[in-house]
C-alpha cells in the first residue's frame, strides 16, 4: 500500500534555504523493545508518558531520576501549584498509580529509603515479558547504561531531548488529542531507524518515499507499531506536514549514503538517487562521528 504525498517538490529540502535542521547536543534513550509486536502496550497512556518522561530526566552518570514526584506531577499538567504555596498537598492518584506500576513491573527502582522520603528512583533495563504467564521478568544484575546493553545486544534508540519535549508529553486533552500514543511511538522507531552515515536520515528500507510522492512503509515497522500501513502513513504524512520529517533527495552509492543531490556532485561511480526522510531534529555527536565528518560537508544541515 502507497500513500500519496502532496506537494512533494515545495517539500524538498533545498540547500539555498539556510538552515534546515534544528541539532541538539542532548539525547536520552529508551530501549527498542518495548515497542514490539511481541512486547505489550503500557496499561494506558499515563504510564508510558511517564515512563517516557523519566528516561529522558534520567542522569546517566549519577545514575539517578533527578526530578522530584512533585516536578513530574507539574510538569505533565496533572497538578498545578496553588498561589503562594511551596509544594503540592496531594499527588494525583494517576501519578502514583504509574509509578507503582513501574516499579512492580521492575522498570524502575525506588532508591529512597524511606517512604517518608522525596521520590527518588532509578531506571532498570526494560524487563523481559512472558507471554505464556502474562508477567515481567526483570533484567537481574544489569545495569542502564548504553555500553552495558550493547554488551548484552539489547538494543536502544537515541532520541533527541527536544524532540520529546515535556510539552507533547503532557496529559492535557488537547495534547494527547494531537500527540497520541501512535505518534509518540512511531516517531522513537523513526529515530531507531537513523542512521545518517549509512542512509541520511531514516533507512529506506522502512519507509521510503518514490519520485512521483508516494509513500511507502515497511510492513515489519507498521507492525513493531501494531498498526496498519494506512495508520502509520498517515502520521508519517502528519511529521511532514508539521515540520518534524523533511524530505530530502539523496545520492546513494552500492546502497550507501553519499550526499544530498542539492548540496554536492553526483558520485564519479554509480549511483541511485533516493528521496530520504530526515528528522528535523539531529543529535549533534551523531554529525560529528568519524564517519559522517567525511560526509558532512555534502549533507544540508
Amino acid at each position: 500500500m502507497a500513500i500519496q504525498i502532496q506537494n512533494l517538490s515545495t517539500l524538498l529540502v533545498k540547500s539555498t534555504a539556510g538552515p534546515q535542521f534544528d541539532i541538539q547536543p542532548q539525547w536520552f534513550m529508551v530501549q527498542r523493545k518495548i515497542i514490539s509486536e511481541v512486547y505489550p502496550d503500557f496499561p494506558n497512556p499515563d504510564i508510558f508518558r511517564i515512563y517516557l518522561y523519566l528516561c529522558k530526566h534520567f542522569d546517566q552518570k549519577d545514575r539517578k531520576f533527578k526530578r522530584s514526584k512533585e516536578a513530574i506531577c507539574i510538569d505533565l499538567n496533572y497538578a498545578n501549584m496553588n498561589p503562594g504555596a511551596t509544594r503540592l498537598m496531594n499527588y494525583p492518584p494517576e501519578v502514583t498509580a504509574a509509578l507503582t506500576w513501574l516499579e512492580d513491573n521492575e522498570f524502575i527502582v525506588r532508591t529512597n529509603t524511606s517512604k517518608h522520603q522525596p521520590f527518588q528512583c532509578e531506571i532498570l533495563p526494560v524487563p523481559d515479558f512472558l507471554q505464556s504467564s502474562n508477567r515481567f521478568i526483570g533484567m537481574k544484575n544489569m545495569a542502564y547504561e548504553w555500553f552495558s546493553l550493547k554488551n548484552n545486544n539489547l538494543g536502544y534508540i537515541m532520541a533527541p531531548r527536544q524532540a520529546f519535549d515535556d510539552s507533547i508529553l503532557k496529559s492535557s486533552p488537547s495534547v494527547r488529542k494531537t500527540w497520541t500514543d501512535r505518534k509518540l511511538k512511531t516517531l522513537l522507531l523513526l529515530y531507531a531507524h537513523t542512521w545518517l552515515e549509512y542512509f541520511g536520515g531514516i533507512d529506506p528500507e522502512m519507509v521510503s518515499i518514490e519520485s512521483n510522492g508516494m509513500l511507502r512503509l515497511s510492513k515489519w515497522f507498521c507492525c513493531s507499531l501494531k498498526s496498519s500501513e494506512k495508520e502509520i502513513g498517515s502520521v508519517i504524512n502528519w511529521f511532514i506536514a508539521n515540520g518534524l520529517l523533511k524530505p530530502v533527495e539523496c545520492y546513494f552509492v552500492k546502497g550507501i549514503y553519499y550526499g544530498d543531490t542539492g548540496r554536492c556532485q553526483s558520485p564519479a561511480q554509480q549511483y541511485d538517487v533516493k528521496i530520504v526522510l530526515r528528522p528535523y531534529y539531529l543529535i549533534q555527536h551523531k554529525i560529528e562521528s568519524k564517519l559522517m565528518k567525511r560526509k558532512k560537508g555534502r549533507m544540508i544541515l
